[in-house]
């Protein structure tokens, strides 16, 4: 059954979408996940996936209804996802994100690499390091911060004084 690995993708895809600011793109994948959801025997999770939509897409046409399978069941909302899965078949899916379509897996993610010796050692001498000049923090350095404050104070007067003038006549 690829139905909640299906949902997975199609909300994967949507948060792409959403980084792009392309919000029509991210609201048809968050209505295919929710369906592959639905689909999957997973209503909570189809619920998650409508009210999602709905916060950043509060005048949507899943709106008017209390969930996912109460909107399915109406005809405009069935057509609108019939439509959507042509438009965004699974393969597509797939394609957009650059990855095969797998069967489900014993884990929802593949574990973090572990790191190497070298990494580790790295890793520790950076933690116990004492900071050095160029990463310490700019108001460590606080007469060089005034003396900065000071030299912008006195080219915004002069750029007043010269231009400024002529502004108040």
């Amino acid at each position: 059954m690829l139905e909640p690995m299906l949902a997975k993708r199609y909300e994967e895809l949507a948060n792409h979408f959403a980084k792009q600011g392309e919000s029509r793109q991210r609201d048809h994948c968050l209505v295919l996940a929710a369906d592959a959801a639905l689909s999957a025997g997973q209503p909570a999770e189809a619920e998650r996936l409508r009210k999602r939509l709905l916060l950043t897409n509060p005048d949507h046409l899943l709106r008017p209804y209390s969930s996912m399978a109460e909107a399915m069941q109406s005809n405009d909302v069935h057509d609108f996802v019939v439509d959507l899965r042509r438009q965004w078949p699974p393969e597509m899916v797939a394609k957009l994100l650059n990855r095969p379509i797998e069967a489900p897996t014993a884990y929802a993610m593949e574990p973090p690499p572990t790191p190497t010796a070298e990494v580790r050692k790295l890793a520790a001498r950076l933690l116990t390091a004492a900071p050095t000049e160029e990463t310490a923090l700019p108001g460590e350095n606080w007469l060089g911060l005034l003396m900065f404050a000071v030299g912008l104070g006195l080219a915004g007067g002069l750029m007043f004084a010269a231009f400024g003038g002529s502004l108040l006549d």
